[in-house]
């Protein structure tokens, strides 16, 4: 897999991916929206308010302001699996007591860590009329996207497939199909009868067929079918964006960490799998792998009796996943599976089967021939 960076600043990020799959891609972008910690307003005490404001409202206001949430800030915070995460002193703590008749900024709250404030310093919390006081004090802790969009690292966090043009030179050229793009990357040249792809867009930092949105104005103009519009079915244009609180370098890198740790023998067995199929041309390992990549709520769970009443004797069968014991195997039944419960693999081999591993399978099996999967 490769990484070419087209641009980079301190709240955004576009790079193109080459060379990967895309279950891969998107749980890059599932666990930079709700797995990368950071840095909000979760507790907060209203001591007085006397503003037009209700005390929920204001405290959503609050939870919904960016924070500093990069890597020095991070260090050294509790988390939300530790176990004092919960107590109202272990975060940082925030002041503000404020007399109208004023508008209260971001500016004006005051944090007990320098390293820790508002990324923005102009963000209007509540307007306060003549003699109206507001005191509150709060705490900000370490959360993810997953349990409150407060804590999501990232505003934009999307990618689409990499974008391809092609012509068809056994017709005639169809100019007119230039005119229809809408983002204008195609350029009818008559002087040397080609319709030329513009590499360069004003406000855009991607290049030439990059810039495509990939909707076949341009297709749809063409009479004769010079033109066809797909895509690179393992490239991909991600493109990331943060609210200022972390880079979004340092989310993508958080997320690749995330990804790894979460089970690094399953990340390797899965591009074992992706690199499997490609090399032996068998699309059952690109099945297997895509199913692995699910989420753990849809991890497939399989009872003996589910293979008793479905397979047959000298059968092998796959199960990206965990086979249960629940249930009695009473044929020769090879099984394949991510997991065994210790009770369902002594079953099976009392059977007079095997429990085999899904490395194995791919060693003794390479295409994966006569082998069901199952789930």
């Amino acid at each position: 897999m490769e990484i070419e960076v087209r641009s980079q600043s301190d709240d955004e990020m576009v790079f193109i991916v080459r060379d990967a799959e895309v279950p891969f891609i998107n749980a890059i972008r599932r666990v930079a929206m709700v797995n990368v910690p950071k840095i909000a307003i979760e507790d907060v005490n209203i001591i007085r308010n006397d503003s037009a404001m209700f005390n929920e409202v204001l405290a959503h206001r609050l939870g919904l302001t960016p924070l500093v949430s990069d890597l020095d800030a991070l260090e050294g915070l509790s988390l939300p699996e530790d176990d004092d995460w919960g107590e109202y002193t272990n975060g940082i703590m925030f002041h503000l007591n404020e007399v109208g008749p004023k508008v209260v900024y971001s500016k004006d709250l005051i944090s007990s860590d320098s390293k820790i404030k508002p990324v923005y310093d102009t963000i209007p919390l509540v307007k306060l009329k003549d003699g109206e006081e507001l005191n509150i004090e709060a705490v900000a802790k370490v959360g993810y996207g997953k349990e409150h969009a407060k804590w999501m690292p990232t505003t934009v966090c999307a990618y689409k497939q990499y974008p391809e043009i092609t012509f068809n030179d056994d017709v005639e050229i169809d100019y007119d199909c230039a005119q229809a793009c809408p983002r204008g990357i195609l350029k009818s040249d008559r002087r040397s009868k080609k319709i030329k792809i513009v590499e360069e867009h004003e406000n855009s930092p991607l290049i030439g067929v990059e810039n495509c949105a990939m909707c076949k104005s341009c297709v749809r103009a063409s009479d004769n079918g010079y033109i066809n519009v797909g895509f690179k079915p393992n490239d991909f244009i991600f493109r990331i964006e943060t609210d200022g609180a972390m880079p979004p370098k340092e989310v993508l890198l958080k997320a690749c960490d995330v990804l790894i740790k979460t089970n690094p023998n399953l990340i390797e067995l899965i591009n074992k799998l992706y690199e499997q199929s490609r090399n032996e041309d068998a699309a059952i390992w690109r099945d297997v792998a895509q199913r692995l990549e699910r989420s753990n709520r849809r991890t497939a769970e399989v009872n003996l009796s589910d293979i008793a009443r479905h397979a047959e004797a000298g059968e092998t069968v796959l199960v990206p996943g965990k086979v249960l014991s629940n249930g009695d195997l009473e044929n020769k039944v090879d099984v394949v599976a991510l997991k065994f419960s210790a009770k369902a693999q002594e079953k099976i081999e009392s059977a007079g089967g095997e429990c085999i591993s899904i490395d194995e399978i791919m060693e003794s099996n390479p295409k994966g021939s006569n082998i069901r999967i199952m789930e």
